[in-house]
């Protein structure tokens, strides 16, 4: 896909500038969801430069579901209905960014106010915060971050992810799974951690094949834990990162 092939390359050759910027001869390299993902690939184009790799959350890992036939299907029920937000992410809307966080950012620039209060109790359940100074300040870069200028991620996350709706699974996959990476571009990769949480929605059937059958790989499941397990479960997450750091 020359989409996610040229979003590809920008982000791997502008992380490899700043390596040699900052005069960095190799790395122990943590990563997070769509960031996973160019993680990985820049391991596999660089592997002498990572010497152990973490994923978390990593998005695009599993290759896209078997679709089964109607006429298969042992149910005998026929295609599942595709619900409105998969014909939204599979309509041009993706294409052009204006889904994911291009939506967000267009329509919250008109409900600052009621997204503050919607992000506070979020952040009350999910980080534990419940400091109001706290998290107006929170809120506050949130916000900036999110609508002060238009986002790369407009264009790049809706470059690397599609979405796949069959029968086996519906959710966001890569255009260019890692897992479908030639075999040979596989083995370069360094030992790496994949780490997901229990209800994490970037968790797929496949992705999870994927870090179990993978060479190099190994696979922890972190229960009562969504994407973010620096949030959800920091204590978690920092031991991973001493068992990493410390199995050098």
């Amino acid at each position: 896909d020359e989409f996610a092939d040229a979003a590809l390359s920008f982000f791997i050759s502008s992380f490899e500038a700043w390596r040699e910027a900052m005069g960095i001869e190799a790395m122990l390299l943590f990563a997070h969801s769509t960031g996973g993902y160019v993680a990985a690939h820049y391991a596999m184009t660089h592997p002498n430069r990572v010497l152990r790799l973490v994923l978390h959350g990593v998005a695009g890992l599993g290759s896209h579901p078997a679709s089964t036939p109607d006429c298969a299907r042992s149910d005998g029920t026929g295609a599942r209905k595709s619900s409105m937000i998969s014909k939204l992410v599979r309509s041009p809307l993706w294409d052009a960014g204006i889904m994911n966080f291009g939506l967000i950012q267009r329509l919250g620039r008109f409900a600052k106010e009621p997204g503050r209060k919607r992000f506070k109790q979020f952040q009350a359940y999910r980080a534990g915060i419940t400091d109001d100074e706290e998290l107006d300040l929170f809120y506050e870069y949130f916000w900036t971050a999110l609508c002060g200028r238009p986002l790369s991620s407009d264009s790049w996350v809706n470059a690397f992810l599609i979405f796949i709706d069959s029968t086996e699974h519906q959710g966001l996959y890569a255009r260019r799974p890692i897992a479908d990476e030639p075999a040979e571009r596989l083995a370069l990769l360094p030992p790496t951690m994949v780490i997901y949480g229990q209800y994490d929605w970037v968790r797929t059937p496949s992705a999870l094949r994927a870090a179990e059958m993978l060479p190099n790989f190994t696979l922890h499941q972190v229960p009562n834990a969504h994407h973010h397990l620096y949030l959800d479960r920091p204590a978690v997450f920092c031991a991973f990162a001493e068992e990493v750091v410390n199995g050098l």
